[in-house]
Formats: C-alpha cells, sequence, structure tokens
C-alpha cells in the first residue's frame, strides 16, 4: 500500500518509473532534495491541526489591531449585536432547517424561515449602517 511505503503525492507523481521514483515533479535534478523538503513543509503548514493554530493567531492578532485601533467599545459591541447575533439566532438555523429537510415535509415551515430570515437580514444590514452613519459622525 502506498501509504505504508511513506508515499507522499506531493513529492511523487503517479507518472514516475521506477529510476524517478521519489524526485519531485517540480524541480531539476540537483534541487530534488531541497524541493521534496519544501512540499513537505508546505504539507506540515497545511494539516488541519496547524490551520487552526493560524486561523486562531490571525484572530488574536486582528483583535489586538481593532481593540489598539479603537477607543470606544461601543462601536464594535454595536457592529457585533447587528451582526453576529442575527447570524447565530436567525440565519444559521434556518440553513439547518433547509440542509435537513432532504424529503421536503417542512415546506410551510421553511417558507416562513425564509420569510423571516430575509426580513431579519435587510433590518440587521439598515441598522449596520445605522452604526456606521453613526460613528463616523462622531
Amino acid at each position: 500500500d502506498e501509504q505504508d511505503q511513506g508515499y507522499n503525492p506531493l513529492v511523487h507523481n503517479d507518472y514516475d518509473d521506477d529510476e524517478q521514483k521519489g524526485k519531485s515533479a517540480f524541480l531539476d535534478d540537483g534541487d530534488d532534495a531541497v524541493a521534496a523538503h519544501d512540499l513537505s513543509w508546505t504539507a506540515f503548514l497545511l494539516k488541519p491541526e496547524v490551520m487552526h493554530i493560524w486561523v486562531t493567531l490571525l484572530w488574536l492578532a486582528m483583535s489586538y489591531g481593532i481593540s489598539s485601533a479603537i477607543s470606544n467599545i461601543g462601536i464594535v459591541i454595536g457592529i457585533l449585536g447587528s451582526t453576529t447575533i442575527p447570524i447565530i439566532g436567525y440565519i444559521l438555523p434556518t440553513t439547518f432547517l433547509i440542509q435537513m429537510d432532504t424529503k421536503n415535509e417542512y415546506k410551510v415551515q421553511k417558507f416562513f424561515a425564509l420569510l423571516i430570515t430575509g426580513f431579519i437580514c435587510l433590518a440587521c444590514l439598515a441598522n449596520l449602517a445605522f452604526q456606521i452613519k453613526g460613528f463616523a459622525g462622531q
């Protein structure tokens, strides 16, 4: 089995003959060791566990940047209140209802859920515009 033999699809390609096995498909002969190391490092960085760390660090840096740049916490709370709460409370449950109902048993509930979600989206956009306009005038 290819996985038992340490097969790495970033370094090997399926069109190599036996003498080319293990060489990089991207670089010439002299650079194969460097290419294999670079590609394995890239594969390591793209693992879900490592990507989770990068996303967490990105959120942390963005939060720190926003908190350093804004002197009034009311701006952040107003924007968060007009975006995240409606998404969590209305948009995601409606999306889950639509995705879970594969047999179209809940047509009436889906219609009203979409109608209410559309209204909430419009109200949230209006609230967000009001928040931005109000804080821009300060």
